[in-house]
């Protein structure tokens, strides 16, 4: 009875303030108690859960609105993805790690499970023109071509393309065209360079790359053939299935950070990309005057195309043997490699190489060295049109995180 006089208050209220023009914020906040009846749940046992460090899935809703400050949609059913997801994970379920994964979601995808791309079909016609002014003349071959012939003139690829709205629509059609035109031996022979071709390489509503994804699933000890990994893509653009494994890649790993931003920005450039890029950092500072290396957060050289790129000399690694021969460390060229091949483990930071560096700045600069610093990076997507940096997007993600930290208990 209490409930129903409670609720009706409200919608009075709400009513009174609208005609009233109140604040679209304090009108907001109203009306998501009586659309999502948040004043219905047992708030003392809600509390209980939180006081423990997890939070319930109405929980995790309230925050979504509350950061968001809008109706994502089903707020019930992310909150449950979310949660769920952290307990398969084994992680706590608080608000630290909740608040980190909405900021993720709300910036790469406003909480969309298969989210649209603005101008696809313009990047689509762009990609197939690059194509076609790459193969010469004499092969008589032109993809805009073939995919405007088959598997019909009437009812053809490039039409299909250009209705495409979404990453997903685009990986059907590529999926389609590699079934009606390979023979399955051929596809199953041929699945890493399939995969590989496949240009729709980061989706979901985290943007997680699928290679992270099929890396994580063979990790476990099952080698994936090609239409398992389609599958796994297909998962991947569920909503639970973006969350599982953008949570995964956001927060499976152990860092030193003291802020949450560090982790955002690996997020987007790479774990312990925030720690290195401290280390290149380092160099810079020990480096001869007008001497310098990007901050990025590569130690080392990187290709999707050689799985043996790592083997050469990066522009970091080369300044680090001249700050090495300069100041006289004891590291010789192949204790240096040895050690920058684990860039991207914690370990990292008890080898030879970390150690001797943070020390050699500490005693020539009179202060420790930050563990860890935002990476200089500037992105480039077809998905937007304007440059980006890992800066720009580990600041905005770190606003919608604060924010969502800054949500009162109740």
């Amino acid at each position: 009875m209490w409930s129903m006089l409670k609720f009706m208050f409200y919608a009075l209220i709400v009513g009174l303030l609208i005609i009233f023009y109140a604040p679209r914020e304090f009108v907001f906040d109203i009306w998501s108690k009586i659309k999502n009846f948040d004043f219905f749940e047992n708030e003392e046992e809600i509390e209980e859960i939180e006081s423990q460090g997890n939070l319930s899935a109405k929980k995790i809703k309230r925050l979504i609105l509350k950061t968001e400050q809008r109706d994502v949609g089903n707020t019930l059913g992310w909150g449950e993805d979310i949660k769920s997801t952290l307990l398969e994970l084994n992680l706590p379920q608080d608000r630290k790690n909740v608040c980190s994964v909405i900021a993720v979601i709300a910036q790469e995808s406003s909480f969309r499970a298969n989210p649209s791309v603005a101008n696809l079909s313009g990047q689509l016609e762009k990609r197939v023109k690059d194509v076609d002014d790459k193969i010469p003349d004499i092969l008589g071959f032109k993809l805009k071509d073939f995919l405007k012939k088959y598997p019909s003139p009437e009812d053809n690829y490039y039409a299909k393309l250009h209705k495409a709205r979404t990453e997903k629509d685009v990986d059907m059609i590529y999926r389609t065209i590699m079934t009606d035109h390979a023979n399955p031996l051929v596809l199953k022979m041929l699945t890493p360079l399939i995969e590989n071709m496949n240009k729709v390489d980061t989706v979901g509503s985290m943007q997680v790359a699928v290679a992270y994804a099929i890396d994580v699933e063979e990790k476990k000890g099952n080698s994936l053939d090609l239409d398992e990994i389609w599958e796994l893509r297909d998962y991947m653009y569920s909503r639970k299935g973006g969350v599982f494994y953008g949570t995964h890649l956001l927060l499976t790993y152990p860092a030193s950070y003291d802020k949450q931003i560090y982790r955002f920005a690996d997020f987007n450039a790479g774990r312990y990309s925030s720690r290195n890029a401290s280390l290149q950092k380092i160099v810079n500072e020990l480096l001869p005057k007008g001497e310098k290396i990007a901050q990025d957060g590569d130690l080392l050289s990187h290709s999707d195309f050689n799985p043996m790129s790592a083997l050469a000399t990066s522009g970091t690694e080369d300044a680090m043997r001249r700050v090495i021969r300069k100041y006289g460390m004891p590291l010789d060229d192949a204790q240096l490699k040895q050690d920058l091949l684990k860039e991207k483990e914690l370990a990292f930071e008890n080898t030879l190489t970390y150690e001797t560096f943070r020390k050699t700045y500490k005693a020539l600069k009179g202060k420790n060295a930050p563990y860890a610093i935002v990476p200089s990076i500037e992105l480039h997507s077809e998905k937007v049109s304007r440059i980006l940096t890992t800066e720009h997007f580990a600041g905005n993600v770190n606003k919608r995180y604060q924010r969502c930290m800054s949500v009162k208990k109740r």
